[in-house]
């Protein structure tokens, strides 16, 4: 591309998505497999806003580095073994 005044400017990258990846938002079956719970279990939590989620439309999405900070905060201070 050409700028006013004849000079290329440089063509922003795309970042691609590595298919390897975890991604940063769970799907609720997700989720679920996750944490070993089942479905309903976690909708029940999820609705008594004990678990950090959000709903996109009908359904609900959880942000992975949410759930992570949530199983640290509920797991407790971890005792290490001499």
């Amino acid at each position: 591309m050409r700028a006013k005044g004849g000079k290329a400017t440089p063509k922003k990258e795309m970042k691609r998505h590595d298919p390897a990846a975890p991604s940063p938002v769970m799907t609720s079956k997700e989720v679920a497999e996750y944490l070993r719970i089942h479905q309903a279990t976690l909708s029940k939590l999820v609705r008594r806003g004990e678990i950090p989620g959000f709903k996109i439309g009908s359904d609900y999405r959880f942000r992975r580095d949410e759930i992570d900070k949530w199983i640290a905060e509920k797991s407790g201070p971890q005792e290490r073994s001499k």
